[in-house]
């Protein structure tokens, strides 16, 4: 072991070459004149997008709830194990999907219903849909826009609920539905009185391992 070199304007000395750090630090602390010991950790950069308006995404930052100590949303630490997987289904339930969008991979979608007018083509006609799939599902990493949270590989189910206006009144009839009630889903809907339909869909949900974020 020898000395390494000793930090600038401080105490510390860094050490080099020590076969076995844990042993060495404990015996490092038992010497006179030694305050502390450590091991020099090595510290690594999280992952983070190049997207434009990341820096921007405050909602997507670090959040710590102070009543409950605990850190609740930090994608960078979560983006260094994972971006997102093919094996993960996200249903957003809302205005539909604008599928042209240049943030949104439209080859992640692997199905959509329109259950206002009843058909196939769950396009946005409000906007509001696209930004909330945006939130969860924009690709990341891509110097475009912004950086979802699962901003790869994860499967988009669209599903339209509401009319142009943002008027919602088939919201129950979506996550009641068989297909659509396999996937985990998103409903980033503002709602006075919560329907007792809305209620049954999570239900159903928990026994299988599916996820309902109201």
């Amino acid at each position: 072991m020898r000395l390494a070199r000793k930090m600038l304007l401080s105490d510390w000395y860094v050490l080099d070459g020590a076969e076995d750090v844990p042993r060495m630090v404990e015996t490092l602390k038992r010497v006179p004149g030694i305050v502390t010991a450590e091991p020099d950790y090595i510290l690594e950069v999280v992952a983070e997008p190049n997207d434009p308006y990341w820096d921007q995404q405050w909602g997507a930052r670090i959040i710590t709830d102070t009543s409950l100590s605990t850190t609740i949303v930090n994608p960078g630490a979560a983006w260094d194990y994972t971006t997102g997987s093919s094996l993960v289904r996200i249903a957003i339930l809302d205005t539909g999907l604008d599928k042209t969008h240049p943030d949104i991979d439209a080859s992640r979608v692997v199905a959509e219903w329109d259950f206002v007018n009843n058909d196939g083509d769950a396009s946005d006609d409000n906007g509001h849909g696209t930004s909330v799939t945006g939130i969860a599902l924009a690709t990341g990493n891509n110097g475009t826009g912004i950086a979802g949270m699962h901003w790869a590989n994860t499967k988009i189910l669209v599903t339209k609920v509401c009319n142009a206006s943002g008027g919602c009144s088939s919201v129950c009839q979506s996550v009641l539905h068989d297909e659509f009630s396999q996937l985990p889903g998103n409903r980033g809907l503002g709602l006075d009185d919560i329907p007792e339909g809305l209620f049954e869909s999570p239900k159903r949900w928990r026994p299988v391992g599916k996820i309902p974020v109201l």
